[in-house]
């Protein structure tokens, strides 16, 4: 799967080994970044290559990825967020989510949070 402690970054957009619904077979998903813990856990929020239309959404074009990107529109999902571990991370990263978009995601928090 993937090997330890590996080094991520705030806005990182990576690929996460992910389960699913049977909860005995994992598959490979892009992820965001949202803040790094004490030890080797991080906080991430799940995206998509499907564009979700739902009011948390939000829509991420190519250009918005520094680095490799995806080929077509993602949606980042700030309303599905989980706790991993960065031993689940696989060694191919995106890119960098541009600055102006993860603030985006930060006011959507924020939002959902009832944060003023």
């Amino acid at each position: 799967m993937a090997t330890a402690s590996k080094n991520v970054n705030l806005r990182e957009v990576v690929w996460i080994w992910f389960p699913n619904a049977d909860e005995q077979d994992y598959s490979r998903r892009p992820a965001l970044v949202l803040a790094k813990l004490s030890g080797d856990d991080i906080i991430l929020a799940q995206m998509t290559t499907f564009l979700e239309r739902d009011e948390y959404s939000i829509t991420v074009h190519p250009g918005d990825i520094v680095g490799k990107s995806f080929r077509n529109d993602s949606s980042i999902r700030p309303n599905k967020l989980f706790t991993a571990c960065k031993t689940m991370l696989l060694d191919e990263k995106v890119g960098i989510l541009k600055p102006a978009i993860f603030q985006q995601v930060l006011q959507k928090l924020k939002q959902i949070f009832n944060i003023t």
